[in-house]
């Protein structure tokens, strides 16, 4: 079915980009719960855990599983506001970019563990493509017929 004028950029469907973009929040959500789940339980799982490879104490196991809880509710949020408001889903990817920033402020700042490019590639990947996704879905919004 060919929707020209309910299409985002590059005339990929709107609902398309919808769509992806809202599994990537389900998938951010899911992400973090884990984290939350391995941080809680004391699991030292590879992408799971930032540092891996290094000692923690329990506390700080505690504080990080309760903020990606937080952070898996804030994402999840985002995937159950269907109608993709920008005041609604702006927050979260403004939130998601600050924290990148946070993450490469770490690995700046804590020379030796190589092993946490890895999860800021992959977060900057997802990070990048959620805001690729809205951006584009969202550009073809004041187009679509009312």
């Amino acid at each position: 079915m060919n929707e020209p004028r309910d299409a985002g950029a590059k005339g990929v469907p709107r609902n398309q980009l919808r769509r992806s973009y809202r599994a990537l929040l389900l998938l951010c959500a899911c992400y973090f719960l884990a984290v939350a789940v391995a941080h809680q339980l004391g699991w030292k799982v590879p992408l799971l855990y930032i540092f891996y490879a290094v000692p923690s104490e329990r506390y700080q196991d505690l504080i990080i599983s309760f903020l990606a809880f937080g952070w898996a509710a804030l994402f999840l949020a985002g995937f159950l506001d269907r109608t993709m408001r920008p005041a609604a889903q702006t927050p979260i990817l403004i939130a998601g970019l600050v924290a990148l920033a946070g993450l490469i402020r770490v690995r700046l700042e804590v020379p030796g563990h190589p092993e946490i490019d890895y999860e800021i590639a992959g977060l900057a990947a997802l990070q990048g493509a959620l805001v690729l996704l809205f951006a584009l879905q969202r550009s073809g919004a004041s187009s679509a017929p009312h």
